[in-house]
């Protein structure tokens, strides 16, 4: 019986195709067992990655001649071919891999306008110092260096929360996002995409909006940020902000306030691109129905969510109908979202700016502050401060070249 002798088989040169054929027709006609094999091109380079067994080759010529053979291809492609004797420990056997690995995969999202080195400098400073070993790098956006994926494997998944603080401590004043997240099936399998709709979907806050329409906007905008930053009970504040709104023909502040309502910049393209991957998609709003259910009919949302406004002889009574859309009521909608399309939460991202969407976002496999204020920033699992709303695509692992062909 052989005893593996593993060989490290590295080709680099310029791509182009029949290379990768060419060395596997070597090994084949050497009958050389492939144990691995990994490709890369970039701007038309190739890295292309072998790990052989070589263990039954006992004849010094047969295997001087497997050698030749393969430099002779790696000449004839314009390549450099190297072969390296490999250490057991260097090699990592599938079920090791399994087992101890791929638990404490995580994928490290960098967003900005611009990714340079010093962003890059900043995150790998992190990885390195905490001795977790980068397994992969993708770029993400199309043109510019705007987006960057990272796979790195952590010695423990125990002291997460703390690398997770480094590298966001590291990109302050880089203008870059980093996004954590576990590597899993979950991470790119997601089927239900949760929006809140004020500040999120769209640019402003509705309320804030009637009030203006209705003449008292100094007084339920006050509220409204105190709300917002958590700093008040929402039902008391709610109810206060509605209250002020009694007496205002419905009909007019509709027709006054929802031409000037507008989509956050990338809105559109997002929802355009994941309703074109099957994503399901719902907005969950404490905001008001006049103003919510025709963002949902202007975008093809699935789902629209939010308080409807009390009407009585064709004015605003003051009040709402129905149950309030409150923080914890918004979790509760998305679970039922969820579960009404058989998805689980794990499948789940949610996206919202303010405090009672936190419940929400946690509920959510992948909850994102949207250009969000700190309380909301500090408790959901990812921030991203970024003009476009597009760029959450790159938390879900899709590039922008892919988005092209759809």
């Amino acid at each position: 019986m052989s005893v593996a002798r593993r060989i490290h088989l590295t080709v680099h040169g310029p791509d182009r195709p029949g290379i990768c054929h060419a060395l596997c027709r070597v090994l084949a006609r050497h009958r050389v067992p492939v144990i691995d094999i990994e490709q890369a091109s970039t701007h038309r380079l190739l890295s292309l990655s072998f790990v052989i067994d070589v263990g039954h080759i006992d004849d010094d010529q047969d295997e001087a001649a497997l050698v030749k053979e393969l430099l002779y291809e790696g000449w004839q492609a314009g390549a450099s071919v190297r072969l390296e004797p490999m250490k057991d420990d260097d090699f990592i056997a599938f079920p090791e891999l399994a087992d101890s690995v791929n638990r404490n995969l995580y994928a490290i999202t960098l967003i900005g306008n611009r990714v340079g080195a010093e962003g890059l400098a900043a995150v790998t400073g992190v990885l390195a110092r905490r001795s977790a070993n980068i397994t992969n790098i993708y770029k993400l956006s199309r043109r510019r260096l705007a987006a960057v994926e990272m796979i790195a494997s952590v010695p423990s998944s125990e002291g997460m929360a703390e690398v997770k603080r480094e590298l966001l401590l590291a990109a302050q004043g880089l203008d870059i996002d980093v996004a954590v997240q576990r590597e899993n099936l979950y991470r790119r399998s997601k089927r239900l995409v949760v929006f809140d709709m004020d500040s999120t979907l769209i640019a402003q806050e509705v309320i804030d909006e009637v009030a203006r329409a209705v003449g008292c906007y100094e007084q339920v905008a006050g509220l409204t940020a105190q709300a917002m930053r958590g700093e008040l009970d929402f039902h008391q504040a709610f109810a206060a902000r509605v209250a002020l709104l009694a007496g205002a023909r419905f009909d007019d502040v509709v027709a006054r306030v929802a031409p000037t309502l507008e989509l956050t910049p990338g809105a559109l393209d997002l929802v355009r691109a994941l309703k074109k991957l099957g994503y399901k998609l719902a907005v969950i709003s404490g905001g008001f129905s006049a103003f919510v259910d025709p963002i949902k009919e202007q975008l093809g949302l699935d789902y629209a969510f939010s308080n409807e406004l009390d009407v009585e002889g064709g004015l605003l009574t003051g009040r709402v109908r129905g149950q309030v859309v409150d923080r914890q009521r918004k979790a509760d909608l998305l679970v039922q979202v969820a579960a009404a399309e058989g998805i689980q939460l794990d499948q789940v991202m949610a996206v919202g700016d303010g405090a009672n969407d936190i419940t929400m976002l946690e509920r959510a496999g992948l909850g994102v502050a949207f250009n969000a204020k700190k309380t909301v920033q500090d408790a959901a699992q990812v921030a991203v401060n970024q003009t476009s709303m597009a760029s959450l695509l790159y938390l879900l692992g899709i590039r922008e070249d892919e988005l092209a062909e759809l």
